[in-house]
């Protein structure tokens, strides 16, 4: 194997920056192209996209009530021994719920932490007697609670 004086690794210098050159000619094409079907097909549909965004889905919600939440949620936690964890998550379930616009409807969380302790407590107890395996299951069953509790508003 032939070692030119000025190389990277094993590919000399004169053919390396002629890849870079390709590849970079190349990506900006491949942006540029692309960005003019993205702006012709804007064009094009311009009214189906103008119809379809009354029915965008957004987050409403704000950065200070999430760093709030991540001062509060552990400290209350290490206090009740954890025993507020379904407080917590309706909580956390219900800012978002009131936060969200799917589909350009608004929905409401109607679940509660009384509702969801009793719950709690009863797929705790089974995961602990069947060594874990049933916290697959309660994942599910949360997830499904959660689910049955959000309501559409307008």
């Amino acid at each position: 194997m032939h070692f030119y004086p000025l190389q990277i690794g094993s590919i000399p210098k004169h053919q390396f920056y002629g890849q870079i050159q390709v590849f970079t000619i190349n990506a900006f094409f491949g942006w540029f192209c692309g960005n003019q079907k993205v702006i012709l097909l804007q064009q094009i549909f311009k009214e189906k996209l103008m119809e379809e965004s009354r029915l965008q889905s957004k987050f409403e919600g704000g950065v200070l009530p999430i760093f709030l939440f991540c001062l509060w949620a552990p400290l209350l936690l290490t206090i009740t021994l954890s025993l507020a964890f379904p407080f917590i998550i309706c909580t956390v379930i219900r800012w978002v719920c009131d936060n969200s616009i799917i589909g350009g409807k608004h929905y409401r969380f109607k679940g509660t932490a009384g509702g969801l302790f009793g719950r709690w407590i009863i797929w705790f107890l089974l995961s602990i007697v069947t060594l874990g395996i049933y916290s697959f299951w309660s994942t599910r069953n949360q997830i499904r609670w959660v689910i049955e509790n959000i309501e559409m508003v307008d």
